[in-house]
C-alpha cells in the first residue's frame, strides 16, 4: 500500500498513465484503500500543477469511475473542477455529474477557493469569457442568486485574488464590455456582494485609464457603482504612476462624471480613495527606495563623507 502511493507521488507529467496502471494493475480490492489511493493520486495531480482541470477528470471517470471513490474533502476541493471542466474544457467527462453526492455539494458547499483560482487561472481569455457569461445567469434551485465564485464565503484576499484574475481577462476593450455589461444586466443578482462589485468596476477604471480611448468603459463602471457605496478601497493596481495617471484622467472626466449630486459625491468617494491609495503607494516606495539605498555601498560611502565635516566641528569645539 505504501509503495504505491509511493510511485503515485513519483509520478511526473509525462508519466501520468503510471497512477492508471497502479490503480488497474494494482490488484487493490478494498474500497477503503481504493480511497486513500485514488485521493493520493488527485490531490498529487493537483499540487503538482499536472493539467488538474482535465487530468483529474479524465482520471476520475477512466479509471476511478465513480465520485464516490473520492475522500469527501477531496470531493469538496474538486467539485467545482469537475463541474467546470464538463461545462466548458475541450475534454468532457464520462462521469455522472448528477450523482448523490455532487447534487450534496452543488449549492451547499462552500466553493473551494483555491480549486477556483486554480482553474480560472489555467484558461484563456475566450473560455473565461464563456465562465463569467455562464456564473452571471446562475440561480439556485430556491431562485436565490448564488455566486459560483462565492464572494460572500472567501477571505478579503481570496476576493482580492479572484477579481484580479477576472480584471487580468478583462483587460481587453471587448472583454472588459462584454464583463461590464454583462455585470450590469445582472445588477439585481449582486446583492450580497455589492462592495465586492463595487471593487471590481473601481479597479477597471483604473486600467481603463491607463489606455487610450477608454472614457466609454469608465463611464459604463462608474454609472454601474452604486451611489450608495461611500467605503471604497483599491486594491493594489500598480506603482504610483498608475494611480496619478488614474487621477490626471479622472480629473479631466470629472464634468462627465459628475453630473449630479449623487454622482458628484461618488466621484468624490472614489477620487477620496484613489488618493489615499496614492499616499501609501508614495510612502512604500518611498521606504524601498530607502532599503535598497541602505544596501547600496556607494550610497553609504556618500552618506558617510557627508558626514564628515560634522565630526570636524564637534572636534573643534573640544
Amino acid at each position: 500500500m505504501s509503495s504505491q502511493i509511493a510511485a503515485i507521488q513519483q509520478v511526473g507529467r509525462d508519466t501520468f498513465r503510471g497512477i492508471e496502471g497502479i490503480f488497474l494493475f494494482g490488484k487493490i480490492d478494498e474500497i477503503e484503500q481504493k480511497k486513500e489511493i485514488v485521493s493520493c493520486a488527485v490531490m498529487h495531480i493537483f499540487e503538482k500543477n499536472m493539467g488538474a482541470d482535465s487530468s483529474i477528470v479524465r482520471f476520475i471517470s477512466n479509471v476511478v469511475g465513480s465520485m464516490d471513490l473520492l475522500d469527501m474533502n477531496v470531493q469538496k476541493n474538486f467539485l467545482p473542477i469537475l463541474r467546470y471542466s464538463k461545462e466548458y474544457n475541450e475534454y468532457y467527462p464520462s462521469i455522472d455529474l448528477n450523482t448523490e453526492s455532487m447534487r450534496k455539494h452543488t449549492y451547499s458547499t462552500k466553493e473551494t477557493p483555491r480549486a477556483l483560482q486554480h482553474v480560472l487561472s489555467r484558461q484563456s481569455p475566450d473560455i473565461l469569457m464563456k465562465w463569467i457569461e455562464r456564473i452571471v445567469s446562475l440561480k439556485t434551485d430556491s431562485g436565490v442568486f448564488n455566486l459560483p465564485f462565492s464572494f460572500r464565503w472567501l477571505s478579503s484576499e481570496e476576493k482580492n485574488s479572484l477579481i484580479a484574475l477576472i480584471t487580468e481577462n478583462g483587460k481587453s476593450c471587448s472583454n472588459m464590455h462584454r464583463i461590464a455589461s454583462m455585470l450590469e444586466s445582472k445588477k439585481d443578482c449582486f446583492k450580497a456582494c455589492e462592495a465586492e462589485i463595487t471593487q471590481l468596476w473601481v479597479t477597471w477604471i483604473c486600467l481603463a485609464c491607463q489606455m487610450e480611448g477608454y472614457s466609454e468603459i469608465i463611464k459604463e463602471c462608474f454609472n454601474s457603482i452604486d451611489t450608495k457605496q461611500t467605503d471604497i478601497t483599491i486594491m493594489e493596481i500598480g506603482d504610483s504612476k498608475y494611480l496619478e495617471k488614474t487621477l490626471e484622467v479622472l480629473d479631466s472626466m470629472h464634468g462627465d462624471l459628475g453630473v449630479s449630486s449623487d454622482k458628484e459625491m461618488l466621484f468624490r468617494v472614489i477620487w477620496d480613495a484613489y488618493v489615499t491609495k496614492l499616499e501609501e503607494v508614495y510612502e512604500r516606495e518611498e521606504e524601498e527606495k530607502g532599503v535598497m539605498d541602505c544596501s547600496n555601498p556607494n550610497t553609504l560611502e556618500e552618506d558617510m563623507e557627508g558626514s564628515e565635516p560634522e565630526l570636524e566641528m564637534d572636534q573643534s569645539i573640544e
